[in-house]
């Protein structure tokens, strides 16, 4: 059974700098929203990365709003480690967890499992700072803003 990659996010998701795919036909507008001109265009219907830049972007959203064209894909080790993180792993790939560490300042370990998307972050005295679900790399920024780490 192959494993799902993606969720439809729900409206109340979106804010500035979230992450995400849409179904478009066609690409006509650059990362920015300004116009491509006609050699850069393409009419094939595809998945996107897209970003929301500003918040009028939100109410672009609302109004367009389709559970089938708009997905956001579950957090991956890759994502974790862009971010930062180093993996420790090792052992743990049987159980589909990620385990990785960073030290700013303070040093962290975290542990994440990629079934159930549950999310821990402890310090070196196994103290926890954040234990719950999280689903994308949008979640995963914000817990760690929230954090400071």
């Amino acid at each position: 059974m192959e494993e799902i990659k993606y969720f439809s996010p729900d409206i109340e998701d979106f804010h500035v700098s979230y992450e995400y795919e849409v179904l478009s036909i066609g690409r006509i507008f650059d990362d920015f929203g300004n116009l491509l001109p006609n050699r850069k265009r393409d009419e094939e219907i595809q998945w996107r990365i897209t970003k929301m830049i500003n918040p009028s972007d939100l109410l672009h959203i609302s109004i367009s709003y389709d559970r089938n064209k708009i997905r956001c894909a579950y957090l991956t080790k890759e994502q974790i480690e862009i971010e930062g993180w180093i993996d420790i792993t090792l052992s743990y790939q049987k159980e589909k967890l990620v385990v990785c560490e960073k030290q700013i300042g303070e040093y962290y370990r975290l542990v994440y499992n990629i079934k159930s998307h549950m999310l821990s972050i402890t310090d070196c005295e196994d103290c926890s700072h954040f234990i719950g679900e999280c689903k994308s790399i949008n979640e995963f920024r914000y817990i760690c803003k929230l954090l400071k780490i």
